[in-house]
């Protein structure tokens, strides 16, 4: 199972394939801690977030600080009008 986190200032809308599932909890301690609990329960293969001015470091800290595989996504600008491939930022 992969699972992608759409990270903004309120909130975490949380997505795991291939199941289609969706959820969607407060970026917060609570939140958070709800969603380590629930993705240990599940043991995803990888779990993905956007870095997003910084409102995702309390949920990447606490998934790593769980031992859960996760990576934190920086979306490159454009350099030198080259697009940076997706995947490098991982």
């Amino acid at each position: 199972m992969v699972v992608g986190i759409d990270v903004a200032k309120a909130e975490l809308v949380v997505a795991a394939r291939p199941s289609g599932e969706r959820w969607t909890v407060t970026n917060d301690e609570r939140g958070v801690r709800t969603v380590v609990e629930r993705l240990r329960r599940d043991a995803p293969d990888l779990i993905v977030l956007e870095a997003t001015d910084g409102y995702e470091l309390l949920c990447v800290a606490a998934l790593a600080a769980a031992a859960l595989p996760v990576c934190k996504y920086i979306q490159f600008p454009r350099v030198m009008n080259r697009q940076i491939p997706a995947g490098e930022g991982c």
